[in-house]
């Protein structure tokens, strides 16, 4: 939404397509850096040469969690209701 209300003469009039695109691909780098840092650091602490089965574990665990629930509120509002009984 803030992207939308950017405007820059006429030549940029869809300046949010753009900023989409490149958001995209920042947070596809961004991801794709911070799962190999995680896999890579759980093969180091666990001693592992072989790092398909750890990074086949992480990817599953992290598709089941991105599954759990519909937005952030929902998270927000379990983790309120719930979290603190764990501890």
């Amino acid at each position: 939404m803030i992207v939308q209300e950017i405007y820059i003469g006429t030549f940029f009039e869809n300046l949010e397509s753009t900023l989409a695109l490149i958001l995209l691909v920042v947070i596809f780098i961004k991801l794709s850096v911070t799962y190999y840092c995680a896999v890579s650091g759980l093969c180091q602490l666990f001693r592992v040469n072989n790092r398909t089965w750890i990074a086949l574990s992480l990817i599953l665990l992290i598709s089941g969690l991105s599954l759990g629930f519909d937005n952030v509120l929902e998270n927000i509002t379990f983790n309120k209701r719930y979290y603190p009984e764990f501890l």
